[in-house]
């Protein structure tokens, strides 16, 4: 199993969009994938796909999580049987995702004012990391072959650096504007202390004929570039995940993090994990 762990110091850097185009994309080539959103700031799956659940969602995880100190996932995960598609443009949508990626994501009547503080704990940073070490450990008892989490902003939250210790892989994604790109270099200076990760910097919504090497002096570490998709908005209005220009870009992703998958116009062939 790997643990993969998207992250992004604003708000429409494209973490969102890439996370869930590499989770449908990984288990539509048959690997068992879990999306996961700890991202409780701003949540957006429901408002992007329109899955939801009432009683199997991350909130509900969490709240047992923190405050009973029950850390079993698998209850709480959702999966594409589970989803309730009376809606027919929504019931369309959900049958054309893969059957093996399942979801633990928040409910449309997720309110973030209800979401269990930390501050009252007796040292709420030893709170923290004690609580993401139990949740990774949880986590990789399941048989997924890939678990794609989405961390929350700014990279001090609770969640974000304590979570990316217990990762595989860190995708840290920045898009091609000045203020973006400087807090980009500094969230790198703190990255750079987590050696056991793998980092993966990710230039998105790079400008249709713009080269990414023009931004080389700023960005001198980048190991993918993703061109701005103009038919990436009628896609997602229509709450589907990805697009055909963002899934063929993140397998690239994917074989970075030696998830091998192969050219569909070479070979149907799809290799394992190693």
């Amino acid at each position: 199993m790997k643990l993969v762990g998207f992250y992004a110091d604003a708000s429409n850097v494209g973490k969102r969009t890439v996370s869930q185009a590499l989770a449908k994309v990984a288990a539509e080539h048959k690997y068992k994938t879990l999306y996961v959103e700890l991202d409780y700031l701003r949540p957006s799956f429901y408002t992007t796909t329109g899955i939801t659940h009432t009683y199997k969602n991350a909130f509900m995880y969490l709240d047992k999580a923190m405050n009973k100190g029950q850390f079993e996932v698998e209850p709480n995960i959702l999966t594409r049987d589970e989803i309730d598609i009376s809606n027919k443009i929504l019931s369309d949508q959900i049958r054309r995702l893969p059957g093996s990626l399942d979801y633990l994501v928040f409910h449309n009547e997720y309110i973030v004012e209800n979401f269990p503080s930390i501050e009252d704990r007796k040292d709420p940073a030893i709170y923290a990391k004690e609580l993401c070490e139990k949740f990774a450990q949880h986590l990789r008892f399941l048989s997924y072959d890939l678990v794609v989490i989405s961390l929350p902003t700014p990279i001090d939250n609770m969640f974000t650096l304590p979570m990316m210790l217990q990762l595989d892989h860190i995708v840290h994604l920045v898009t091609p504007n000045l203020t973006r790109m400087r807090e980009f270099q500094n969230s790198e200076q703190i990255l750079a202390n987590l050696t056991n990760q793998d980092h993966i910097r990710v230039l998105n919504m790079l400008p249709q004929g713009m080269e990414e090497e023009i931004f080389s002096d700023q960005l001198p570490n980048l190991d993918l570039a993703i061109s701005y998709d103009e038919k990436l908005l009628p896609e997602q209005l229509e709450l589907k995940i990805g697009s055909e220009k963002i899934d063929r870009e993140v397998i690239k992703l994917l074989n970075r993090m030696d998830v091998h998958i192969a050219d569909s116009k070479k070979s149907k062939r799809i290799f394992s994990l190693r």
